[in-house]
Order: C-alpha cells, then structure tokens, then sequence
C-alpha cells in the first residue's frame, strides 16, 4: 500500500489530473469542496448502500459518492 499526504486541494488537483489512470482507491479530506470536485470529474466511485443506510443523508453525497465523518481529540 502507498500513502499520498498533502494538502487536501493539492492531492485533488493530482487526482483529476490522473483521471481515470489514477492508481488511488481512497481519498480522505476534511474539506468537501474537494469531494465535490471529484464528484463533478467523475473519479468517485459509489458507496455501498448498506453503508449509507447508516449515515444520516445530510452528511451524505446527493449521489452516493461520498460519505462525511467527523472525530474529535
């Protein structure tokens, strides 16, 4: 497994630019205008139904591509 880190808009940028080559399978951000981006690109894949069946849909994607998740320390 290899771990990209950096700044969540930089790593998008990366990712869009990849397209469809990109070799990445999970994308963590706090931010979600980088989700959105993604989502627009189409480089999101759909999270599975169970999963968002148990998540409140106000913190979901419109169309399933993304989930939010918050933790504190």
């Amino acid at each position: 497994m290899k771990v990209r880190n950096g700044e969540g808009p930089a790593l998008a940028v990366q990712l869009v630019a990849e397209g469809a080559n990109t070799p990445a399978d999970v994308y963590f951000t706090e931010n979600s205008p980088e989700l959105m981006l993604l989502e627009e690109k189409n480089l999101l894949g759909k999270v599975d139904a169970t999963t968002l069946s148990v998540i409140h849909a106000r913190f979901n994607s419109p169309t399933g591509q993304w989930v939010g998740e918050l933790k504190r320390a």
